[in-house]
């Protein structure tokens, strides 16, 4: 689909005219898979996905994840085998070839064999060949042979462990469905498993070299690294059920809304002329302002004006690299309660006792929080944590990889994190935020350039953010965590690339997909229980605003789904696809949702990443259970 798509469909969907490798489907014996570039992706069984992907990948020093480039590719394709050469490279300075021999046969075989030359010596925090186990596997049998011989036996955990589960690992044989076993054999490095729901991806990393050897290493020029790895598919069981269509069902009311935020970077305050503008536009939307330490150049009278907007107490955030004094601290607080600022909640990093109780000093009333301003890894690895009122941490769905499947498989990973910090601090509330999908810092190091029109993994910016694509992330993200009963949740949005605003700063205050979608959402005050079926391809969000319920449902996926819909309530729908889009967006319609109706039989149509908004009479908020 990608290839034929027009430019500006292209550009409505995923916000950059750049064309991603087409996946292509592949079959040896039961096992189907697809390749999509150098990458195997969804290797399944029976219906069942029994390895979540294959790659071979570069980390640089600062953890980024460069997308390898074909040069050439030579396929055969039968009926239930295949065999294909690559050649490609990473564009990383010096270059890094690569060819890679990747063969499948009628015995439910495969095989990935990929050889890396650099051109010259180049640093690396860790390359070679990464297997991924799929989150279906949470509470399986797994076996592993280790490389001195020894065979033990365990489960993939249920929570997630903040470091490696499976160490110096030779080969795994797990349980992807009852009685119905898998087996991976790798060979050219050490390797070891790591929990990839600690950066909210969907999969257990199977990965060489072990993190316990020292990085980072070189690459040394003209000196070939050759690693493979050998799975094979055992019996495969029947399908449990028949595949039928996605299907959402409303549920009763859960819990409250978590109060949703924006978050703002100081710079902003005096940078957008249309700040205020864009605050007036999201109202009831809570300011999430994020500090780097207490001395940042704060406007503070656009700041005060910011909050009166958006009609909400302000949520802070001080990141510093070592614990702030009292002094420092206190003189921010004057400097807001001057202003009249209300602030209700400031989280500190690092949340130290000592930094707790001058946070709880210096801010008097206010919730005061810890954890980290990074990804919940660094949460899961916390160390001397305070005694906090709630915790925090953020996400960004583009830590591993810039792929237009792997953020929204990682949106299943969060109530894992959730239930994990719960189980590890019993009683503290959860906040989740500033999150995108793009990460606009990084605790890894340098970060990879980017001008936002490419999908670049770890990067500041990513196009998607602002497009059709980005919008139904969001329904994903809020929906996922709002089930979750978090106390409260924000998400970036006022810098340039952000998702939420066309334009860089100082620009107009114009909505994006992702802004008319929070939109919807603000002033939310109760949440729905919404049962989604294929959560791999589809998302929903239901919850009650004063005199309206509205339930907001998303296309994960680039292919059209059409969504069984005849249990939810009668109520008004709209579609907000790439052709309401460009309507939209090209002036000759004042707001970019077009009416929808379902078919016959109750069968809801979505578009690539289109979203549907059905709006029905409010129920009693009395039957809310706190």
């Amino acid at each position: 689909m990608a290839s034929a798509m027009d430019v500006r469909t292209r550009v409505a969907l995923f916000g950059t005219k750049e064309i991603f490798p087409h996946a292509i489907p592949l079959q040896a014996g039961q096992l189907s898979l697809r390749l999509q570039g150098t990458k195997l992706l969804a290797l399944c069984a029976g219906g069942y996905e029994v390895w979540h992907g294959v790659a071979f990948l570069y980390r640089d020093v600062g953890w980024g994840t460069p997308e390898p480039i074909l040069d050439a590719s030579e396929y055969r394709v039968g009926v239930s085998d295949f065999s294909v050469d690559i050649q490609a490279h990473f564009p990383t300075t010096p270059r890094i070839d690569l060819h890679i021999r990747i063969e499948g046969d009628v015995l439910g075989r495969v095989r990935y064999e990929c050889t890396a030359v650099a051109q010259e010596d180049i640093a690396t925090q860790r390359t070679g060949l990464c297997v991924m186990h799929p989150m279906s596997a949470i509470g399986r049998a797994v076996e592993i042979g280790h490389d001195d011989g020894r065979t033990s036996q365990s489960t993939f955990p249920r929570l997630v462990p903040p470091w490696p589960p499976f160490m110096l690992v030779r080969s795994m044989r797990h349980e992807f469905a009852n009685d119905a076993w898998a087996s991976c054999r790798v060979f050219g490095e050490s390797f070891e498993v790591e929990d990839q729901r600690n950066n909210a991806d969907a999969s257990f990393k199977l990965y060489g070299r072990s993190n316990s050897m020292p990085r980072p290493y070189y690459l040394r020029a003209g000196v070939p690294l050759t690693q493979r790895v050998e799975l094979e598919v055992g019996t495969v069981p029947f399908p449990a059920q028949a595949a039928i269509g996605p299907s959402f069902t409303l549920g009763p009311m859960l819990n409250r809304c978590p109060t949703i935020g924006i978050g703002l970077a100081p710079g902003q305050l005096a940078g957008d002329g249309q700040l205020i503008a864009k605050v007036q536009a999201l109202s009831s939307i809570q300011i999430h302002l994020v500090l780097d330490g207490p001395n940042d150049v704060i406007d503070f009278d656009v700041l005060e004006k910011c909050v009166v907007a958006s009609g909400r107490p302000l949520r802070l955030d001080i990141r510093a690299a070592t614990v702030l004094s009292s002094a420092e601290i206190n003189a921010l607080a004057c400097s807001l309660q001057e202003r009249g600022i209300h602030t209700e909640a400031v989280a500190g990093f690092p949340a130290t006792p000592s930094m707790v109780t001058a946070l709880r000093e210096a801010f008097p009333g206010a919730a005061i929080g810890g954890g980290t301003p990074f990804f919940f890894a660094q949460l899961n690895r916390v160390e001397n944590l305070g005694p906090v009122n709630f915790l925090s941490f953020t996400v960004s769905a583009t830590v591993h990889g810039a792929d237009d499947q792997s953020p929204m498989d990682g949106l299943r990973s969060l109530p894992s994190l959730i239930d994990t910090a719960r189980a590890r601090n019993p009683g503290l509330p959860v906040r989740v935020g500033p999150s995108g999908i793009a990460a606009p810092r990084s605790p890894l190091g340098d970060q990879p350039a980017s001008d936002g029109t490419r999908r670049i993994a770890l990067a500041r910016l990513d196009p998607r953010s602002g497009a059709l694509y980005g919008a139904a992330w969001l329904i994903g993200h809020i929906g996922t965590l709002a089930q979750c009963a978090l106390q409260a949740l924000s998400v970036w949005g006022f810098g340039r690339g952000d998702g939420l605003f066309f334009g860089g700063d100082a620009s107009s205050a114009q909505l994006t997909p992702a802004g008319w979608v929070l939109r919807e959402i603000r002033g939310a005050t109760s949440v729905l229980q919404m049962k989604v079926t294929h959560p791999v391809s589809s998302a929903a969000f239901a919850f009650v605003r004063p005199g309206v319920s509205i339930v907001l449902m998303a296309n994960l996926s680039e292919t059209a789904l059409s969504i069984q819909a005849e249990s939810l309530p009668a109520g008004v729908l709209h579609l907000l696809d790439a052709h309401a889009w460009i309507e939209h967006h090209e002036g000759r319609q004042p707001d970019p949702w077009r009416a929808l109706s379902l078919t016959e039989e109750g069968v809801c149509h979505l578009p690539a990443f289109a979203v549907a908004r059905l709006v029905i009479p409010s129920v009693s908020e009395s039957a809310i259970t706190r």
